[in-house]
């Protein structure tokens, strides 16, 4: 499990292709930490690819923008670089643990970080899924999830 004795100093969200859920994570997460390098990236997708429409459109109706933002691939550099490593369902994280064993550390989905281990908390189960090609209000959804994850990790870190 995570040291939540240590503030990370960065953290990086990966999902599938880097146009919805990790650009929505690092969007949201960039507002709760301010003091944190948050960054995201993709596991199978092309590299400078446009967010999504969905996910421009629910962080536009949060107040952000995601205009500006373009894909990447993981790299073992991001992976080096980054404190905290966040995929965003266990099958993200079982990928980036078969290509780089090394990080293992510091490789915790936002279920996991954000489970309350003191109770019968079955966030640790949550899967942020894949809003692609789905309606705005399902990107709202999925943007509402990552939000409440994000929160509760906040809750479990030591104030900087």
């Amino acid at each position: 499990m995570y040291d939540f004795t240590v503030r990370p100093k960065s953290m990086l969200f990966i999902c599938t292709g880097n146009t919805c859920r990790s650009p929505m994570a690092e969007c949201l997460a960039r507002e709760i930490f301010p003091d944190i390098a948050i960054s995201s990236a993709g596991l199978a997708g092309f590299s400078g690819m446009l967010a999504s429409e969905g996910a421009i459109a629910a962080m536009a109706a949060r107040g952000f923008s995601l205009e500006a933002h373009r894909s990447r691939a993981v790299t073992s550099y991001l992976l080096e670089e980054a404190e905290l490593i966040i995929p965003m369902t266990s099958s993200h994280k079982r990928a980036v643990l078969a290509h780089f064993p090394e990080f293992a550390t510091k490789v915790f989905t936002l279920g996991e970080l954000a489970a309350d281990e003191t109770e019968n908390d079955n966030t640790a189960l949550a899967e942020i899924n894949d809003p692609y090609g789905l309606p705005t209000e399902v990107y709202l959804d999925t943007a509402n999830n990552i939000e409440k994850l994000l929160f509760a990790l906040a809750a479990k870190l030591p104030v900087k």
